[in-house]
């Protein structure tokens, strides 16, 4: 499974754990279905995370002034986890509904859109 970033992400230290992306599928999958689920069994493959860091910034129009510099995931960023075959069903759900919702504070402003490709089991 391997998501790729569409439009930058705001993160903490340049990778999105396994942990964050997690909880990101989790809060989409229980806006889009009502319900909390269980998921787990996800895990980076080593090697396979084709990245770049960027920095993003804006205009604050309520303070007048330039907001902060923060490091992000840049657009085109790709990174490959691997999926336990007993754990996919929810987490395929759940990763599309990440898809639909994105990830991160600043979805409105146009960051945090992700694209989930190939979900298979095999870990």
């Amino acid at each position: 499974m391997s998501p790729a970033v569409v439009s930058p992400e705001q993160v903490r230290d340049g990778f999105l754990e396994p942990s964050s992306l997690l909880a990101y599928a989790r809060k989409a999958y229980s806006k889009v279905f009502k319900r909390v689920p269980s998921l787990s069994g996800l895990r980076p493959v080593e090697g396979r995370f084709r990245c770049r860091a960027t920095v993003v910034s804006g205009w604050s129009l309520k303070e007048n002034k330039r907001k902060p510099l923060r490091s992000a995931l840049d657009a085109g960023c790709v990174m490959e986890y691997a999926i336990s075959a007993e754990r996919e069903g929810p987490l395929r759900e759940a990763l599309a509904a990440l898809e639909l919702l994105g990830l991160g504070k600043q979805r409105s402003g146009g960051y945090g859109q992700v694209a989930i490709e190939g979900v298979v089991g095999g870990m």
